[in-house]
């Protein structure tokens, strides 16, 4: 039981600086755009949000390693993959 509590303890904390860095990450984003540009203030963010994706995405996989790739692209439907896109636009 004590292992349980200690999760959703952990799940707790991870929620509340994830919500933390969601209330922080607008205006941090839109003083870079007032310095630079919205342009390059939304590369610089992107650019900056890969690393620790990449790093998560690693760990996660174990390198890649545990996805079995021509499975999921084919079975992934074809508007999934604007998420991306749209992800840019936003």
């Amino acid at each position: 039981m004590t292992n349980a509590l200690a999760n959703v303890g952990l799940g707790v904390v991870l929620l509340i600086i994830g919500g933390i860095c969601t209330g922080v990450q607008g205006p941090m984003n839109g003083r870079l755009a007032i310095s630079t540009s919205g342009s390059f203030s939304a590369f610089l963010s992107f650019a900056l949000g890969f690393w620790p994706l990449l790093i998560y995405f690693l760990a996660d996989t174990k390198g890649g390693k545990s996805i079995d790739w021509p499975t999921q692209v084919k079975g992934t439907p074809a508007y999934a993959w604007l998420g991306g896109i749209f992800g840019g636009i936003f």
